[in-house]
């Protein structure tokens, strides 16, 4: 009894340890891209619309930098779990190459055809115009973006989780603070309005990605990568690497294009319904980079104890998350009905569409449980297992198979009210959570990827 109570005691704190960095940060990250959001909003309609349309792109590049990394992440847990850090450089050096690649090719699309990728969101020619002259700024961050961003996994899935933090957080207020000077021409500076805001994210990137490479290759041995890291890696790692990772880039693209069709959809509801859904998701995304934190310490937690053969570890930590994770977003539930009322007193909007958001922060409420065991048990657990294949398999299905067509249904052909359609986008959470317990269940997700390599 005593040995269970100290592996419990044990168990959540590395999961604290693990999970609070990633979620202060992502928390930090949405409250002050609020910040930008006002100053841009300050200059005018045409410029927040060009800018919000602009980081469009940057948002389908994250997510698709967000599939490398997490899947190269489940290799270098399990190999730090196994304690090889030979192949944990190499797993980084192919993350590094594969990121680098994905955000060469938004590079040259950015700086060689600004107007066309504008012209997918918005025929307004002032806004295209204010859109390119953002675009062909901000896209020299790309790649910096993709190297800062592949080394600040890397850290995390070794245990330095909190350097990306602290680096983060310094870079943000950097971005907020070059963002003020260069939009509004402040300190003798010149005002460049909408290229200014690109012209601060940059600086701010810069500065990340010279902090987390000087991190990585000074003061740890781990993570410093050398040429001869890519030129040794053999064909059957290569071909175990890719079979890994390519199902879950295609399952974070396909929930990106699946949630722009979202988005679509919502749009063509009314102008004050989309008002009332972007305000709603903006307290949602605060509720959840808490489930985002435990889902990126359950891949690590779980991802070494594969590494090193210890299944029953890894089997009792993912039974503990499928209890503690939904009992967690029940208490959410209550937080989020708390603070529904002091967050709603911010926004000066009609009082009609404030009645809208009060029922949809209910809605969304109310599937918290469902999309907080979602998060943790698809993007940690399931992922940290090498069982991508499913996880793309329940995370497609969900959205193109059930809520796309029934928010399309309801929201396109049927004309019904917000509520309905914004509850419609949810449904999916619902059932793949049962699905996602059951995975869990049959135990087929576990696989030790680095037992032979």
């Amino acid at each position: 009894m005593l040995r269970s109570l100290a592996l419990d005691r044990r168990f959540f704190k590395t999961l604290i340890t693990l999970s609070l960095p990633v979620a202060f940060q992502n928390l930090i990250n949405t409250m002050l891209n609020a910040i930008d959001s006002v100053m841009i909003g300050s200059l005018g309609s045409s410029e927040i619309a060009a800018v919000g349309f602009a980081n469009q792109i940057f948002l389908v590049l994250a997510t698709m930098l967000f599939g490398v990394c997490t899947g190269c992440g489940i290799f270098i847990s399990q190999f730090y779990g196994k304690g090889d850090y030979e192949n944990i450089k190499k797993s980084v050096a192919l993350n590094v190459a594969m990121a680098v690649f994905v955000s060469t090719v938004f590079t040259f699309l950015a700086l060689l055809r600004p107007e066309m990728l504008m012209r997918l969101f918005t025929n307004d020619e002032n806004v295209i115009a204010l859109g390119c002259s953002y675009i062909r700024v901000i896209a020299i961050s790309y790649i910096p973006t993709a190297v800062s961003v592949s080394f600040a996994f890397a850290l995390r899935a070794v245990g330095k989780q909190n350097v990306p933090l602290i680096v983060t957080v310094l870079c943000l207020f950097v971005n907020a603070g070059c963002n003020y000077i260069f939009i509004f021409g402040k300190f003798g500076a010149p005002k460049l309005g909408v290229a200014g805001a690109a012209l601060g994210t940059v600086i701010a990137r810069a500065a990340e990605l010279i902090m987390l490479l000087g991190f990585s290759y000074l003061k740890t041995d781990i993570l410093r990568v050398k040429i001869r890291h890519c030129t040794s890696i053999s064909r059957s790692f290569l071909i175990k690497f890719l079979k890994t990772i390519l199902p879950v880039i295609g399952n974070e693209t396909m929930w990106s294009v699946g949630t722009a069709a979202y988005s679509a959809v919502f749009g063509r509801l009314s102008t004050d319904a989309a008002a009332a859904i972007n305000i709603t998701k903006v307290l949602e995304n605060m509720m959840l980079v808490f489930f985002q934190g435990l889902g990126n310490g359950a891949g690590i937690m779980i991802g070494r104890r594969l590494g090193e053969n210890k299944y029953s570890d890894a089997t009792r930590y993912a039974n503990t998350f499928t209890v503690f994770v939904p009992c967690l977003g029940i208490a959410f539930i209550a937080l989020m009905l708390l603070i529904r009322p002091v967050f709603l007193s911010l926004y000066n909007v009609e009082p009609s569409i404030i009645d809208t958001t009060s029922r949809l922060i209910l809605i969304a409420a109310l599937f918290i449980p469902f999309r907080a065991i979602n998060y943790v048990q698809i993007v940690g657990t399931l992922r940290s297992g090498g069982d991508t294949l499913a996880c793309l398999i329940i995370d497609a299905g969900g959205i193109w198979l059930v809520s796309l067509p029934l928010t399309f249904i309801t929201g396109i052909l049927l004309h019904m009210d917000v509520e309905i359609v914004y509850a419609c986008s949810m449904i999916e959470e619902f059932l793949k959570a049962f699905i996602v317990i059951w995975r869990i269940h049959t135990k087929r997700w576990m696989k030790n990827l680095v037992h032979d390599m």
